[in-house]
Order: structure tokens, then C-alpha cells, then sequence
């Protein structure tokens, strides 16, 4: 895949042949998403990513991603990031952040929702189609690895949490163990094994209702 001086490679160097969208986006192969933005067109991908709260950062120091944002190359934060997988799974609409209960608040007007309930809940059927670390219930789940092994990501979520791990060194210096799927995943499957100890297991919706 090349457009321009840009040629991305999935993560593992392999082409897969013709796969699935399930397949490609709970796999992280990079080039399929690629050339869906481009079809779908700089512009619109970037709307769309600032609807869900993920508001660039390297790309305001002057930094241009151009297709790569599909791949997360704006750098975004944690929080933010945690926040827009939150959507997928509240329905669409992008809830509040906040870290501390907010007392006395009266709820506003519920906002539009970013995407549509059952697209989102196509999106979360097709991350939990793989087994989630070494928990035994279903996630969805999705992990990413950044350019150079500089960050270890994993963010995962049913309809009762949604939760973000980053692994990464303060100074940015890139490590060989700095791989999501290896460090951040097995993080994350631990502390949804600790949320559900004592709880109902997450209730999902039956596949039929989404297909």
C-alpha cells in the first residue's frame, strides 16, 4: 500500500489477503484502515475524531499525520482515548469525563450521539470475537503499539466499564517490551477479572439483534 512518500505495513509485516472488516479491526491490521481513509477522505476522519473528544496533539505542534491519523499518529491522551471507546459502548454518545462524583448537578440535555447505537454495537460485537487475555467472559478489546515501540496500549470495555492501560516511559524512550498486546493486555484482562469477581457477568447483546 503506498500513497505518496506514505506506505504503511500492518504490525506483523505480513499481508493477510482478502479478510473480513471483524477480522481486520480485531486483528489491528493497519492497511485496511488506511484504505478505508482514504476512500473515506482526510477531512471526514477528522471530523469525526474530533465529534468523539480526541483532540490532536502532535498535529497542533506543527507535526502533519496525514493518512496515518487513521492509526492513531495525532497522538491523543489516555483519557481521552478511554473516553471515546466509552462511546462505543454507552450507545454512541460521548459521555462526561470526570475523575471526581459531581454533586447536586442537574443532567442536561442528552447530546447527539457521534455514531449510531447499532453501529456501535456491531463495533463491539467484532472486538470481543477474540478471547481477552486470560479472562474467560467476553470484552471487547482493542490494544496498539506506536511507531518505534515508544507505547503499549489496550483499551477494553463491556456495558457496565470501560477501562484504558497504557504502558510507556516518561522520557518517551522507546522499549522492545513496549508491545499492547504484550504488556497492556495482560493488564487490562487482570483488572476486569478483579471487576467481575464478585459481580453478574457482563449481559451482552444477543448477536442476532445486531445482524
Amino acid at each position: 500500500v503506498r500513497y505518496g512518500s506514505y506506505s504503511p505495513g500492518n504490525y506483523d509485516g505480513r499481508f493477510h489477503g482478502n479478510v473480513s472488516a471483524a477480522y481486520a479491526l480485531s486483528h489491528s491490521l493497519n492497511t485496511p484502515a488506511v484504505r478505508l481513509a482514504a476512500r473515506l477522505g482526510d477531512g471526514r476522519v477528522r471530523r469525526l475524531l474530533l465529534r468523539s473528544g480526541l483532540e490532536p496533539r502532535l498535529t497542533a505542534k506543527g507535526i502533519p499525520s496525514g493518512l496515518a491519523a487513521a492509526l492513531g499518529a495525532d497522538g491523543y491522551r489516555l483519557l481521552d482515548l478511554t473516553r471515546a471507546y466509552a462511546m462505543l459502548a454507552n450507545d454512541g454518545i460521548l459521555p462526561d469525563l470526570t475523575l471526581l462524583p459531581r454533586e447536586g448537578e442537574v443532567p442536561g440535555t442528552a447530546p447527539e450521539p457521534v455514531f449510531h447505537a447499532k453501529a456501535c454495537a456491531m463495533t463491539a460485537f467484532m472486538l470481543r470475537s477474540r478471547p481477552f487475555g486470560t479472562t474467560s467472559f467476553p470484552v471487547a478489546w482493542k490494544t496498539g503499539t506506536s511507531n518505534n515501540n515508544c507505547d503499549a496500549w489496550c483499551f477494553a470495555f463491556t456495558p457496565d466499564y470501560t477501562l484504558g492501560v497504557w504502558f510507556g516511559n516518561k522520557s518517551g524512550a522507546r522499549s522492545a517490551d513496549l508491545v499492547g498486546a504484550e504488556a497492556a493486555l495482560p493488564a487490562a484482562s487482570a483488572v476486569f477479572d478483579l471487576l467481575y469477581r464478585d459481580r453478574p457477568l457482563p449481559a451482552w447483546p444477543d448477536a442476532d439483534v445486531l445482524f
